[in-house]
């Protein structure tokens, strides 16, 4: 057996074994970002100022482990881990994103959010917006975005489901796997995932951002107060 196949192989088992949020397993998931409680309450909208927000959060001292992720003026959000028996996991904490441990082995960084918390907050998120990704031991990785990618899932509520791409006049029917690996098999790249809402179904389908690695210079506007500067074209 080609041993790419075989790998695969072993990952799709493996998550059958462990998950508890899926059925039969054919392929690497893309998890489902949209409610799942009756109740939901809407995230603030409010972000406070990257350095207090890097105190906050950079608390670990691991240089490896994503902390924080900072858009100013949008969100100033914690990050936490999925738990090893649950690919599927997302934050149901307001302002909480949730990182993709799976997205990590195929070299991107992914953070995903329900749309009625956190990642309703991805929607304000334009092309060129300057995102700052921030570890445990305080040290700061600016990104960019340079794509934003939506998708209507044909099976909303499963993570396993085909999808057509909303920019496609052909309406051509992809795959689980073919967007897993267009979306998170880019080396160094920063994904922001949550659902989009539509014809009244809260999981209608799924949005990315993508964002790669930038040297933003950060502008120090008071002592206590630091900024992005987006100034670099």
């Amino acid at each position: 057996m080609n041993k790419k196949y075989s790998f695969l192989l072993t990952i799709f088992l493996a998550i059958a074994l462990v998950s508890s949020n899926a059925g039969t397993v054919s392929a690497n998931p893309i998890p489902v970002t949209g409610p799942q409680l009756e109740n939901a309450s809407p995230a603030s909208v409010s972000a406070v100022s990257l350095a207090p927000f890097v105190a906050s959060v950079a608390t670990s001292g691991n240089p490896n482990q994503a902390a924080g992720i900072f858009a100013q003026g949008l969100f100033a959000a914690p990050i936490v881990q999925q738990p090893a028996s649950a690919p599927g996991f997302v934050s149901t904490e307001a302002e909480i994103a949730t990182q993709f441990a799976m997205a990590t082995q195929y070299g991107s960084i992914a953070l995903l959010a329900h749309n009625y918390l956190l990642g309703g907050q991805f929607f304000d998120v334009d092309m060129g917006e300057v995102l700052a990704l921030v570890y445990g031991d305080g040290h700061i990785q600016t990104y960019r975005v340079v794509e934003v990618m939506e998708y209507q899932a044909l099976s909303p509520n499963s993570p396993y489901s085909d999808f057509v791409d909303l920019k496609d006049p052909t309406g051509q029917r992809i795959s689980v796997t073919s967007l897993f690996y267009a979306v998170y098999a880019q080396e160094g790249k920063l994904v922001l995932q949550t659902c989009i809402e539509a014809n009244g179904e809260p999981s209608w389908g799924r949005l990315f951002i993508i964002a790669q690695p930038e040297e933003i210079k950060i502008l120090q506007v008071l002592p206590r107060n630091l900024a992005l500067k987006h100034f670099m074209q």
